[in-house]
């Protein structure tokens, strides 16, 4: 116990000498692998309550293939089936309109 007493009075005396940016430059020569995996997992922790506070039930999940649809049906087919099913968009309920082309060649016969 006295040589860890004597040993962090020791480094409170050297790092009372340093400047500033010595300090810094100690502080990422020894600690550069922790402080990253703190704010690893800061960004983590951070990122899962954001996806868990605004997470959004999907009500209706639209798959288009090999269709072009027009502003007006997009409409018709999200927003207003989500009103006449009483769900509010901007609330906890989310849509989803997928559009998948397929190009084939024409082939001669």
């Amino acid at each position: 116990m006295a040589a860890n007493d004597y040993e962090s009075r020791e480094l409170k005396k050297s790092l009372g000498k340093m400047r500033p940016l010595e300090k810094l430059q100690y502080f990422f020569s020894y600690y550069t692998i922790h402080f990253l995996l703190a704010v690893l997992a800061v960004v983590i922790v951070v990122s899962v309550i954001v996806r868990i506070a605004t997470k959004k039930e999907t009500v209706l999940y639209i798959a288009f293939t090999n269709a072009a649809i027009g502003s007006v049906l997009e409409n018709e087919l999200t927003d207003a089936f989500l009103a006449d099913a009483g769900f509010d968009a901007r609330k906890n309920h989310d849509h989803r309109l997928s559009r998948w082309f397929v190009f084939r060649p024409i082939r001669a016969r």
